[in-house]
């Protein structure tokens, strides 16, 4: 019986090659085929006699009949099962790891949304097991061409099996076993150095049950996007693009930037114990920073001689007041005179101008953060003449140094006069405009709920 995989590629190879008259296997004669095979074994065999002394005599004779072309392919036949052609390797995780690898191409359920292997297209696969057959697959992955020996395999191609042996048991034989190269090479399991997770599961009986879960990393994932940054960071190229920039001169193409990356290493001296391509990348797995923002605090003063952050130093903030801009235009644009401001009857209008209230929260969070960021202590000045609300939300360090401020920060109900503050400013702001909007207590109470909900998630400094 064909394996999955086997039946998965020839149905695959069926659509994508056979549609297309111009790559019909028909064109592929069985003589070309085993011109690109003979060719290879015999670069092979030249590469080992290059290495060999004059008189090994011995040892080239040996080489000579281990790469007849029909010994050679025995073999390779039989070494297949040595290697697995797979997307996902278990030794990222632990190099000693014994656990499956696998081949898989993704959720495509998953769309543009979320990045993953299935975001690749077409995906360059990976090969794990033993080294010394790894020159197997570099032969599996011989072009013929638009197509592969490998693939050629797959669907069962009657040019490669005639290319391959005149004996048609043992032609069978050997495309099978080269068309098994993704297949499992054992049953599926974990190990004891592989990442796992025990997922809880209900049953009827008192005894429990579970999932176990084995997170596996994608080396297909990994060459995709190994292979964009080198080429952004040290093609020719990339190269004159930073130097136009340098000099203030005009280049076509863009110059690409990764600040603050880091270089994972996988297999330490031993890269191909991990897998091929993590070989081919010099053991390399590039992590991108994700880092939330760092705050220049000597650029941030502390809020002092003013009553309020909300119609002062909040308020004239530039993205606050293109934020604040913004809505006023989308409500003055859905406002009819004969309905209020928010309509309870079009839900979509009322959760569009949600969002644009979510970005003036937004930009709230960022103003408050980067105040965050000042010396703790400061609302105790004597110039701070801000409400204790205020206080209490924007110096929450001061918790930890002042014992009174503790009192009043734990007790105090500062959270939810901070949102009521936010919704009353807000609403006189978006009154403000050309049509002088009716904001009334209906608008009050959709911003304080908004506003009071991301406060409380926030939780506070000893939360």
């Amino acid at each position: 019986m064909a394996s999955l995989g086997a039946v998965y590629l020839k149905a695959l190879y069926d659509q994508t090659f056979l549609q297309d008259t111009d790559m019909d296997i028909s064109h592929r004669s069985s003589d070309d085929i085993r011109a690109v095979i003979s060719q290879f074994i015999n670069q092979r065999l030249q590469e080992k006699l290059s290495k060999l002394k004059a008189d090994d005599v011995e040892k080239r004779d040996k080489l000579l009949a281990d790469y007849e072309y029909s010994t050679w392919l025995e073999s390779a036949a039989l070494r297949v099962s040595q290697i697995q052609q797979i997307t996902h390797a278990a030794k990222y995780t632990h190099p000693y790891s014994l656990g499956t690898s696998l081949y898989n191409t993704g959720n495509q359920s998953a769309g543009d949304e979320y990045l993953g292997t299935h975001s690749i297209g077409p995906i360059r696969p990976d090969v794990v097991g033993n080294a010394a057959a790894l020159d197997v697959f570099k032969f599996l992955k011989l072009p013929i061409g638009q197509t592969t020996i490998f693939e050629l395999a797959a669907a069962d191609s009657v040019e490669l099996k005639a290319a391959l042996t005149p004996d048609s048991k043992k032609a069978d034989d050997w495309s099978k076993a080269f068309a098994s190269l993704p297949d499992e090479k054992k049953s599926t399991s974990s190990h004891a150095l592989a990442k796992q997770l025990f997922w809880p599961l209900e049953t009827d009986d008192s005894e429990s049950d579970y999932h176990l879960i084995s997170p596996l990393f994608s080396s297909a994932l990994a060459q995709e996007v190994w292979t964009h940054i080198r080429e952004h960071r040290f093609s020719e190229e990339a190269k004159a693009a930073r130097d136009a920039r340098f000099n203030k001169a005009w280049f076509d193409h863009d110059s690409f930037e990764y600040p603050n990356m880091v270089v994972q290493k996988f297999g330490g001296s031993n890269q191909q114990n991990v897998s091929q391509l993590n070989s081919n990348r010099y053991g390399e797995n590039y992590l991108l920073a994700s880092l939330p923002p760092h705050w220049n605090a000597d650029l941030i003063r502390p809020p002092l001689k003013v009553d309020s952050i909300f119609p002062n130093v909040f308020g004239r903030r530039a993205a606050v007041l293109d934020a604040v801009k913004d809505l006023i235009l989308f409500l003055e644009a859905h406002y009819h005179p004969d309905r209020p401001v928010l309509d309870p009857n079009n839900m979509e209008i009322r959760e569009l101008a949600r969002e644009k209230v979510r970005a003036v929260i937004d930009e709230f969070f960022h103003f408050s953060a980067s105040v965050w960021d000042l010396e703790p202590g400061w609302s105790a000045e004597e110039d701070c003449n801000l409400p204790e609300e205020e206080r209490c939300w924007l110096d929450q360090g001061r918790v930890l140094i002042d014992e009174e401020f503790a009192k009043t920060y734990h007790w105090g109900k500062w959270k939810e006069q901070v949102a009521v503050r936010f919704a009353n400013w807000l609403n006189a702001r978006l009154a403000s405009g050309k049509k002088k909007l009716p904001l009334g207590k209906a608008e009050f109470n959709e911003w304080k709920k908004l506003v009071e909900k991301e406060i409380n998630l926030f939780g506070g400094v000893e939360d």
